[in-house]
């Protein structure tokens, strides 16, 4: 019973790491106005972040389409144990928190969300039309 409830915390941990990291980056891409489709909401905030040029914000945006992976594998895959580890666990608690005040910091720097924010129009722009 306790390796069960060791193991749903784990996963809950993990779980609860990628939202507070999607979450704030959500936050951010509308705080700096852009505006987030209602449906596949994850992968749009992955791929807008990752298309932005900022090479740190872009990074945000590789490291949460990992986490991503990570959160389906805690809240579904309930056969795969391999990611009921704490150290697992911990290291994505960890690169969470350096992910937040990654996109914190960004947020406090205009000049930097204001360039980010044109990446992003011209990338949407670009796939959306195929004009290059």
């Amino acid at each position: 019973m306790v390796a069960e409830s060791k193991s749903a915390e784990i996963r809950t941990a993990i779980s609860r790491a990628y939202y507070a990291i999607f979450n704030l980056a959500a936050q951010f891409l509308v705080n700096v106005g852009l505006t987030l489709p209602k449906n596949n909401v994850h992968v749009a905030v992955q791929h807008r972040l990752q298309n932005c040029v900022d090479i740190e914000v872009t990074k945000v945006g590789s490291k949460l389409t990992d986490l991503h992976t990570k959160r389906i594998q805690a809240d579904y895959r309930l056969n795969d144990k391999s990611i009921e580890n704490q150290k697992t666990a911990l290291a994505v608690i960890a690169q969470v928190d350096q992910m937040m005040r990654l996109v914190q910091n960004c947020l406090a720097d205009k000049p930097r969300c204001e360039l980010i924010v044109r990446a992003i129009h011209e990338w949407e722009h670009i796939t959306c039309t195929g004009n290059r």
